[in-house]
């Protein structure tokens, strides 16, 4: 059965993680006349991180369509295409910047990649590409083509060209937080209106060659040549206008949360350690001088946690573990809460192997993240025993004092979202996290899979049936974003009606957009 997706790019979990020098084009049989294409650089005169004003003076005003606040502006006589990030959603601001620039069939270009090749003669200079998606090919040294066919006689009829990016399947060993920040800062509630406990920083080097085509097939296909430039961007806390601050900001959140994320066979990844670079960077502030962004640490359950024959491997668990608890010891003033991903660390709920992560929440008085519901993603678990928290009952009844956070409330599946609801009622210590509803049901009661019905999204009714069993204290708000510019902001619009339609009062409205966030994961002493 087709699964809908509401794009995690995280999940998402792609930025650029390389340096934006040119790289040196190998000597090829070129085209005499027309802009240069140099990878990693620019089409002519137009470089990457150029501002429009300057990109204006040399080709004149551009046709400007955009997705929020990512720009297309095209030069339909030049048959050049520019992606900026910008100021202002659908228009072209005089300090957008230049993210990628495309060559399109028709002009004239020179250069050893430009339109008209074939893949073949591209690939005697470049190489075999770093990533296939059906006719569209990414270089890693920052540059991508659209074929009119596969294979090695495809013709490129589009060539852009984009920051360098590296591509990254092996996950390193985990270390200890190399800091020291003391105790969290205790917000003021009256001061926070919103909070998006759920964001997703990465690599686009790191994502699964799968999971990337996968992310690919579901954007717009007038983006797709640009994939690269476009998801890094998103993905980047600090890009201006489209990075995940300025996603938040455009959406009025007062403050986010960023995961780290060790799912390097599904989604990718995004260590501690680099969550904890983005938290020591000075643009790490709100106006109201805490931590824009705090932080969930993971652990790596692949790669040797558990043996072959399925016992728990000490030699690799034990400092696995205590790199994780390092965090909450030297970092809690940005580290608050941990994140697993069952469905996506292959893990089922009730594996007691994987128990002393639960152990460290305890000590440290942080609670647990977990993902419920289907994934989409390619590898991803999609047995119940893997997202349906009703194999958790246990663990939460014998651990009382562990805070459970279930995330999407058992999204895609009626079954695993009654239950996420029923423990929610039933247990003190279990929260509800209302992320990635805007999808229809995919599975029954029963288990059975139905036919989605794209018109149906589950957040009205979430939203109801939380309003009518009394759980409106014990639910958060986030959007499992960015994903794309301005779907932060969208996803907050959709929920604050939803519960406006429900007849949330605005006490009740604030509670589940910041205060009660505040609530699990600041608790006063």
């Amino acid at each position: 059965m087709k699964r809908l997706l509401l794009v995690p790019l995280f999940a998402l979990f792609a930025c650029s993680s390389s340096t934006s020098e040119p790289i040196a084009t190998p000597d090829a049989e070129t085209s005499e006349t027309g802009d240069e294409i140099v990878p990693a650089k620019s089409i002519g005169s137009i470089t990457l991180g150029m501002r429009y004003s300057d990109v204006r003076k040399v080709l004149g005003e551009g046709k400007a369509t955009g997705l929020n606040n990512l720009v297309f502006g095209r030069w339909a006589e030049r048959n050049l295409e520019v992606v900026f990030a910008s100021a202002e959603p659908a228009t072209l601001s005089d300090d957008a910047i230049v993210l990628a620039v495309g060559a399109l069939s028709g002009g004239a270009f020179r250069g050893a990649v430009r339109p008209g090749l074939t893949r073949a003669a591209i690939e005697a200079v470049l190489g075999k590409p770093s990533d296939l998606v059906t006719t569209y090919a990414y270089w890693a040294s920052g540059v991508s083509a659209r074929f009119d066919k596969d294979g090695d006689a495809g013709v490129a009829v589009s060539v852009s060209v984009h920051a360098p990016y590296v591509p990254e399947n092996v996950v390193a060993e985990m270390k200890p937080s190399g800091g020291a920040g003391g105790a969290p800062k205790a917000p003021d509630p009256a001061k926070i209106k919103r909070i998006d406990m759920h964001l997703h920083p990465g690599y686009f080097g790191r994502i699964p060659g799968p999971t990337k085509g996968f992310i690919v097939g579901s954007i717009p296909p007038f983006t797709q040549l640009y994939a690269p430039a476009a998801l890094a961007a998103a993905i980047d806390p600090w890009v201006p206008f489209v990075g995940i601050k300025a996603q938040t900001e455009l959406a009025a959140v007062d403050h986010a949360v960023l995961y780290a994320v060790y799912t390097q066979h599904t989604t990718g990844f995004f260590t501690n350690e680099d969550l904890e670079k983005v938290f020591t960077d000075p643009r790490n502030v709100a106006a109201d001088g805490l931590p824009w962004a705090w932080g969930f640490a993971s652990i790596d359950y692949f790669d040797g946690f558990v043996k072959a024959d399925g016992t728990l491997d000490e030699a690799i668990a034990k400092p696995r573990l205590a790199a994780l608890a390092s965090y909450f010891e030297k970092r809690r003033d940005v580290f608050v809460g941990i994140k697993l991903a069952h469905a996506h660390q292959a893990v089922a709920f009730d594996d007691a192997r994987y128990l002393g992560v639960y152990d460290i929440a305890a000590k440290h008085d942080v609670p647990v993240y977990l993902h419920t519901g289907f994934s989409p993603f390619p590898g991803a678990k999609n047995e119940r025993a893997f997202y349906d928290p009703e194999g958790l009952r246990n663990t939460i009844k014998n651990l009382p004092k562990v805070r459970f956070v279930l995330g999407h409330v058992g999204q895609g599946d009626a079954g695993a979202v009654e239950h996420c609801l029923a423990l929610a009622k039933e247990f003190p210590n279990v929260y509800l996290e209302i992320s990635a509803l805007n999808r229809p049901t995919l599975r029954d009661e029963d288990g059975a899979d139905v036919t989605p019905d794209t018109s149906k999204p589950q957040y009205p009714y979430v939203i109801a049936q939380i309003k009518a069993r009394g759980l409106v204290e014990k639910t958060i708000f986030g959007t499992d974003g960015p994903q794309f510019a301005g779907m932060v902001k969208g996803y907050v619009g959709l929920l604050e009606k939803a519960m406006a339609d429900a007849g949330y009062t605005a006490d009740e409205v604030h509670r589940v957009m910041s205060g009660n966030f505040l609530s699990v994961y600041f608790p006063s002493k």
